[in-house]
């Protein structure tokens, strides 16, 4: 007895501390086993997520997002998905805009090009007819059929210039200039046209304006904006120029006092397949977005604030030549 009982005592307590190996180990599985499943959950489960997000993109649903905020490199990947297809979602409707604006330009440009075509086919065919006899009427038809042929040759010509500055391959000859001698040449040339709507156009530039630039071109860009202020003034209101430099810049401002442009239309006037119709009869729509070209291929900045029945300034803003500084 004095020999058994310790022997039995000794394999109790090895069955208990077996029994305690097994349950503890069983444990250890169970919380490793939950432990796997929150990590796979953590870090699996956003895989998933996000490649189910990429998926979603290559089937052009690009408004898609992972949802996903950790703060580590999955959260970090997960974040540059986010704003790639924030982006690739942007670039979309950046291309539907543009598609829509061609179509609206290309509509509008053939409606234009079919007005004055059908007055000058029905003109035509009128005096081939003969039944135009006074010469007097036969000069007035022949007048309306020059009118129409100046719309059209007009509307070409823009076309083609906008085309011919927008080719990535077409160069400027950059010389060194001054743009308030271009400004001043720029405004007596559209006197005429002023002085036939009885507009006044006054230029105030105290000092020169040394820059590096295309002669013709600057001088074009300044055309350009000063027929659209007389365009849209009326008799006896004024087109004013201003020009100004400070330290190492210089800026350049046509203001005119006429019928404005409206709030909606005042983000888009630059635009190449954007045309203003309204009170612009006699207007093709690009003359704008030929300015903005000639402004761009310069490094000049171009802008506009208008108000409806107030007026129109725009404004051009650049750096004095270097060399003169």
């Amino acid at each position: 007895m004095l020999i058994h009982r310790p022997l039995q005592e000794m394999r109790q307590t090895l069955s208990e501390g077996l029994r305690l190996l097994v349950i503890s180990v069983l444990l250890g599985l169970l919380l490793a086993g939950i432990l796997a499943l929150l990590l796979t959950r953590r870090f699996i489960a956003p895989l998933y997520r996000m490649q189910a997000v990429a998926r979603s993109f290559a089937q052009a649903r690009y408004d898609e997002r992972t949802g996903i905020s950790q703060q580590d490199e999955i959260g970090m990947l997960a974040g540059d998905i986010d704003r790639l297809g924030g982006r690739l979602e942007a670039a979309r409707q950046e291309r539907e805009q543009l598609t829509q604006q061609r179509q609206d330009f290309l509509s509008a440009i053939s409606h234009e090009l079919r007005t004055p075509l059908t007055v000058l086919r029905g003109t035509a065919e009128l005096l081939v007819s003969g039944l135009v006899t006074h010469e007097a009427e036969r000069g007035k038809y022949l007048h309306q059929m020059m009118e129409n042929l100046s719309v059209l040759e007009r509307l070409v010509g823009d076309l083609l210039e906008l085309s011919r500055l927008q080719n990535p391959g077409f160069t400027m000859e950059m010389t060194p200039l001054d743009f308030r001698e271009a400004i001043q040449e720029a405004a007596g040339s559209i006197q005429p046209v002023a002085a036939a709507k009885a507009v006044e156009v006054t230029v105030k530039l105290s000092e020169s304006l040394p820059v590096a630039g295309d002669y013709g071109r600057l001088r074009q860009l300044v055309v350009i904006l000063l027929d659209n202020a007389v365009k849209f003034s009326a008799a006896g209101q004024t087109v004013e120029i201003r020009g100004q430099r400070e330290l190492d810049s210089w800026q350049v401002t046509v203001e005119d006092h006429g019928c404005g442009i409206a709030a909606a239309d005042l983000p888009y006037i630059f635009d190449r397949f954007h045309a203003r119709r309204e009170n612009n009869a006699q207007g093709t729509g690009m003359g704008l977005a030929i300015a903005r070209e000639i402004a761009d291929r310069h490094g000049i900045a171009i802008a506009c604030t208008s108000e409806q029945g107030v007026g129109t300034r725009f404004i051009l803003s650049g750096r004095l030549l270097a060399e003169t500084l």
